[in-house]
């Protein structure tokens, strides 16, 4: 990959993360066509950096203890780690 093709990649991937993740995929759709080389490498930068369902997928899988209780103290703690802000 060339700078320019980084820069370009780097662009596009922003202004697709400032999107709601319903309008990512139409996003890169109007920005990059099937041929272009970086669309493969921009749709797996974007799902490797969604992390949009990060706190909903811990508590779903119990990571969270207490947080289906109302445990207000374990919303703010993911196993060892403590979130601060």
């Amino acid at each position: 990959m060339t700078s320019e093709d980084y820069s370009r990649a780097r662009a596009l991937f922003d202004k697709a993360m400032d999107l709601p993740r319903s309008e990512r995929q139409g996003f890169l759709d109007r920005n990059t066509p099937p041929e272009d080389p970086l669309r493969s490498e921009l749709f797996a930068m974007i799902e490797a950096g969604d992390d949009s369902q990060f706190l909903a997928t811990a508590v779903r899988e119990g990571l969270i203890e207490g947080a289906g209780r109302g445990d207000r103290d374990a919303l703010f703690q993911i196993g060892n780690y403590k979130i601060l802000r």
